[in-house]
């Protein structure tokens, strides 16, 4: 008896299938079976990160209480509800616990230099910014590296030239 999918589910690519496929049955890019006329067992999936087959202690995600497209979370710093960064997750590099924001995702007009010296002994020379919003300057809210050492982006895995993290006790970040 040849087998015949019941119940399909689109994925998105980087989603990972990790229960057995019945024999003889091959995977097609981001469309999953999860019910077989055969009664194999339903497929589950776990999201990227984890390697197929090890379940880490979680179960299988219901395909059938899937969203047809996921949406990724979208990261904002905000100071007394003014919102001063937007970026979706991805688009942040996370150094040393502190989120780092693309250029292009600071709002215009309320960033601008300090002249608190400061230089990271493995990031280099940094660049304090105070935030103005709603008519209040917050000093040294934000920093940033404009030149930071070509040798850094081997250990951060990307290069972050001019994104901007925040001080924590002054902003808040939140996706």
């Amino acid at each position: 008896m040849a087998l015949q999918c019941k119940k399909l589910a689109i994925l998105p690519a980087n989603w990972i299938e990790t229960a057995p496929r019945p024999e003889g049955v091959k995977p097609q890019s981001n469309i999953i079976c999860h019910s077989w006329t055969s009664g194999a067992a339903a497929s589950s999936v776990r999201r990227p990160g984890r390697l197929a087959g090890k379940s880490h202690g979680q179960r299988g995600v219901d395909l059938g209480n899937l969203p047809l497209a996921r949406r990724e979370r979208h990261m904002k710093a905000t100071i007394d509800g003014t919102v001063v960064a937007d970026a979706p997750e991805s688009d942040l590099i996370s150094i040393e616990g502190n989120y780092y924001f693309p250029p292009s995702s600071l709002s215009a007009g309320v960033f601008g230099d300090s002249p608190t010296p400061y230089t990271c002994p493995w990031k280099g020379v940094a660049q304090y910014h105070n935030v103005s919003v709603a008519g209040s300057t917050h000093h040294d809210a934000a920093w940033s590296y404009p030149d930071p050492y070509p040798a850094s982006f081997d250990r951060v895995g990307k290069d972050y030239t001019g994104y901007v993290a925040f001080d924590k006790q002054q902003v808040t970040v939140a996706g």
